[in-house]
């Protein structure tokens, strides 16, 4: 199977970002989020990632795809890996984020169970 080239992944990250609502109840699931002091697994930290618009997602993801092979390494400290997949897996990995925290802000329980499967005790 043929891998699909980087600006058709970033295509396919952008159309998904594009596909996100605004979304009205942004302080109640941050709010619960912070109280869990969760952070989305990332290769660079987002701050106020629960907090996040689809403006400011997408000025993100573009951002990382314009960075230097070098300002990506320096941003996250990932030597071992091409530049060019730390693009790819930052804005995937920052996209699939996002459309968990749009679940939790229409209050999906099913992705609260997700959440609090990792922060709540047993």
């Amino acid at each position: 199977m043929k891998e699909k080239s980087p600006e058709v992944q970033k295509a396919v990250l952008l159309a998904r970002i594009d596909h996100l609502p605004e979304s009205p109840e942004v302080e109640f699931a941050a709010e619960r989020l912070d109280r869990w002091h969760w952070q989305p697994q990332l290769l660079a930290d987002v701050p106020d990632f629960s907090r996040i618009t689809v403006d400011r997602l997408r000025r993100e993801v573009l951002r990382f795809f314009a960075m230097d092979d070098r300002q990506i390494v320096n941003e996250t400290g990932v030597v071992a890996m091409d530049p060019e997949l730390i693009r790819i897996t930052q804005a995937s990995m920052l996209v699939n984020a996002a459309e968990l925290v749009w679940r939790l802000r229409a209050d999906d329980p099913e992705a609260w169970d997700s959440i609090a499967e990792l922060y709540d005790d047993d």
